[in-house]
């Protein structure tokens, strides 16, 4: 071994060169972890924000179709649309592209929570369709690569497979413990209860007559009211322009209204895409704004029968609105450029009106809640204004799933409401 002297300094170079060889191994060999838990820490959250995004998928898929669950016959094809629709909405691969949802086969439905979740093509018996309460969304994003798969496959080309992300979601109606409604009580019949035979005293698919003008009593069988924390006309405006009030208690006191509240007019009218002076509307109008005379008929012939069926069918058709103009001051040409949405199906506290005959200020319970069909405009302020009952709003087959606040333990008293079971 070479000695080299510098001034009483011995410097053996072989043991040097190998100390240098044994640093640069240890620095390989930890740099070579530190890449391996920076990688992980990457990949892992890579598949965090897969699995977060596929989760909101899911349940956005779960909500929306949970809400067709009403009974009617084509609950489970309408279901299942609405389901696809909004789950392809919420984006995932780092927000770069829409999940794949495949027809009759990632949507399925079960009539308990605890059965058997099978597809909409499957579930052909006679009743079996409209039996189904709950749906789950089954997701999956495929070929989500991580910085070590691809540092393992450079290594070893296609030695580790891409990773597979999941996310589930299960809803179904539920009753709620607030709701959103519209400031127009619907009056039980004298005598009825809500265990009545029907209900209330309300039978389905009647039409019921009232009026704009409060005055100090009932004028038909629907009575103007506010909720607790509103107290004027203008209140009732913006709820009624708007999509009612929400987040109310199920339970709630109602306060009656009296005196001349003709603004309610033109926020009524424009549920039907008919607007003042102008084609601009400025709220949202019904996607058919077709309407219904007292003179109408139904299928069977019978006067002012239920125009509910029809009214469904028109609405899939996108139908504006009809049989004929109001005339001045009203246009209705400003609907085919306007954003429409739910507008005409409306949920109603029902109340012992009796009570609120007295005088503004009086107050009363709210006793359950009526789903409603909005049957006609108004020209004038004293014209006769109809809506048809649907229902209680917390009837499994009512249209009137609504927003609100689901109740724990499905002891709500309001309407239905999408909830997340799973």
């Amino acid at each position: 071994m070479k000695k080299l002297f510098f001034k009483g300094l011995v410097v053996r170079t072989g043991k040097l060169r190998f100390q240098r060889g044994v640093f640069a191994t240890a620095f390989a060999v930890m740099s070579l972890f530190l890449l391996f838990f920076v990688g992980l820490g990457m990949d892992l959250g890579r598949i965090y924000v897969s699995r977060t995004e596929l989760q909101n998928s899911a349940d956005a898929c779960a909500l929306a179709a949970s809400k067709s669950l009403s009974g009617a016959g084509t609950q489970l094809s309408a279901a299942e649309a609405w389901g696809i629709t909004a789950g392809r909405l919420n984006l995932i691969g780092m927000q770069a592209i829409s999940p794949t949802i495949v027809a009759n086969n990632q949507v399925t439905f079960s009539a308990t929570l605890s059965g058997t979740f099978a597809t909409k093509n499957t579930l052909t018996g006679p009743g079996v369709a409209n039996s189904m309460k709950y749906v789950k969304c089954t997701l999956r994003e495929t070929n989500v690569l991580s910085i070590l798969i691809k540092v393992a496959n450079l290594i070893t080309p296609a030695s580790v497979t891409p990773t597979t992300v999941g996310a589930m979601a299960v809803a179904s109606l539920t009753p709620s413990s607030t709701t959103c409604a519209i400031p127009l009580a619907t009056c039980k019949i004298s005598g009825f209860t809500g265990t009545s035979a029907p209900p209330f005293g309300l039978i389905v698919g009647q039409w019921y007559q009232g009026k704009l003008p409060p005055g100090n009593g009932v004028t038909g069988s629907y009575k103007w009211i506010n909720y607790p924390g509103f107290t004027n006309v203008t209140d009732m405006e913006n709820m009624l322009a708007g999509n009612g009030t929400c987040n109310v208690d199920a339970t709630t006191t109602v306060n009656g209204q009296n005196g001349t509240i003709g603004r309610l007019l033109e926020a009524w009218n424009e549920h039907f895409g008919i607007g003042k002076n102008s084609p601009a509307l400025s709220t949202v109008p019904d996607y058919s704004g077709y309407w219904y005379p007292d003179t109408w008929r139904d299928s069977s012939g019978v006067l002012r029968g239920s125009a509910y069926s029809d009214f469904v069918s028109r609405r899939a058709g996108i139908q504006p609105a009809a049989p004929q103009a109001l005339g001045n001051p009203w246009d209705g040409s400003g609907w085919a450029a306007a954003t429409k949405g739910d507008r005409r199906i409306v949920v109603s506290p029902v109340v012992d009106c009796s009570a609120l005959a007295g005088g503004g200020g009086a107050t009363t319970t709210v006793l359950g809640w009526a789903c409603q069909l909005m049957l006609n405009p108004l020209k004038l302020v004293n014209d006769d204004m109809y809506l048809e009952y649907r229902g209680l709003a917390s009837d499994p087959g009512s249209p009137c799933a609504a927003f609100g606040t689901p109740a724990g333990g499905g002891v709500g008293a309001g309407p239905l409401v999408p909830t997340l079971i799973q």
